[in-house]
């Protein structure tokens, strides 16, 4: 059965999530700290932990800030046409999910929601699969570089 050999590809796939987990934390970290020592803090919110934390990175997200003289969709358009895969938050504002838009659902808005019309409208992932290398890495920091140089 198709569901025996999913399962067996996941065991196999746990003996190396050791060295899967260390390495998207490794490709975390070059992102981080390539975006930090740049001009990019002007345009994106970068990614937070507490201090104490040890996320397990899925992908690296990034929230253009308000003011800039981009959107998301532009900034998307650039990375991927230049053959980088980015996917968008799949949440934020959950109320603005056409399920809630078209069906109302019984439910209640506890505030105006900003924040979460934020991430909705302007975050975005970007990969941090362990088979990336430094050099992928530095590609993807290169064109996000690129992008603001020729969007400031």
């Amino acid at each position: 059965k198709v569901t025996e050999w999913q399962a067996a590809i996941g065991l196999s796939q746990l003996k190396k999530i050791d060295s899967f987990l260390k390495k998207r934390q490794k490709n975390f970290e070059t992102l981080f700290c390539g975006l930090k020592d740049s001009k990019a803090e002007y345009f994106f919110l970068l990614p937070q932990w507490e201090k104490e934390a040890q996320p397990s990175w899925f992908g690296f997200p990034l929230t253009i800030k308000d003011g800039v003289s981009f959107n998301r969709s532009k900034l998307i358009n650039f990375i991927e046409n230049h053959g980088i895969a980015t996917r968008v938050l799949f949440a934020g504002n959950i109320t603005r999910q056409p399920a809630f838009v078209y069906d109302k659902p019984l439910h209640r808005i506890a505030s105006d929601l900003v924040n979460t019309d934020k991430v909705l409208k302007d975050t975005f992932w970007l990969g941090l699969w362990p088979g990336l290398g430094e050099d992928q890495m530095q590609y993807i920091i290169r064109t996000l570089k690129d992008f603001i140089s020729l969007n400031a």
